[in-house]
């Protein structure tokens, strides 16, 4: 989808978060893309209100996660998991795996 830098932000995502993708794309600098994901993640959570499924919509776009829930009555990312993307339901799991054994913290719905 032409995700690029460190973050893989894709241009449409990108540019909403205010980053340039011309003359210089500013996904390439770690800091600005650093800033853009954490405000792409903080606005997924805000939006869903747990972690499992703001790193969906970070992942798969909060769209898809939105109609998702929507279409499968469902709540949390295990009801809709099967649903989404092969490279989301695993993405997911991983992250919180990472962050928990990184950081002994425990990413569940809040």
């Amino acid at each position: 989808a032409g995700a690029r830098g460190l973050f893989q932000l894709t241009p449409g995502t990108a540019r909403a978060l205010g980053l340039s993708l011309w003359p210089t794309d500013q996904r390439a600098s770690p800091g600005r893309s650093a800033r853009a994901a954490a405000v792409y993640l903080k606005n997924n959570y805000a939006r869903f209100g747990d972690w499992p499924l703001a790193l969906a919509a970070y992942n798969a776009g909060p769209g898809r996660v939105g109609r998702e829930l929507r279409a499968r009555g469902a709540r949390d990312f295990a009801g809709i998991a099967s649903h989404l993307p092969a490279e989301t339901r695993l993405y997911v799991p991983k992250v919180l795996a990472t962050v928990k054994v990184r950081t002994g913290v425990e990413l569940g719905s809040e």
